[in-house]
């Protein structure tokens, strides 16, 4: 472990003594816990094969089997799923970027 400085490069004394710096006396930190740790690790696992399995097709948080009506909308609206919270002002907009609006779709 390299040598912690003492003050920072404009000479402002480091603090010392805090659960900022207690690390760096080699104790273990307070927060970092056994179960934090395997609570942490968990999740990164958690996370990583998720990934994976969507990557291979397979996605396990989609809920199949509910109703055949409920799996055909899954299917069809995969793609088009939006978290845009006004999504018909957003597809004004990008109506009117391209030069047609809603009025002029519908008639």
């Amino acid at each position: 472990m390299t040598a912690v400085k003492k003050r920072w490069p404009d000479g402002t004394p480091r603090s010392q003594g805090n659960a900022f710096s207690a690390h760096l006396d080699g104790r273990p930190s307070v927060f970092g816990t056994l179960v934090a740790l395997a609570n942490a690790q968990h999740s990164i696992n958690s996370t990583r094969n998720v990934e994976q399995q969507r990557l291979t097709g397979r996605d396990y948080s989609t809920l199949y089997g509910i109703s055949a009506k409920a799996d055909e909308s899954v299917r069809r609206y995969r793609q088009q799923i939006s978290i845009d919270p006004n999504p018909q002002a957003s597809a004004d907009k990008q109506a009117k970027l391209r030069g047609r609006s809603n009025q002029a779709r519908s008639q």
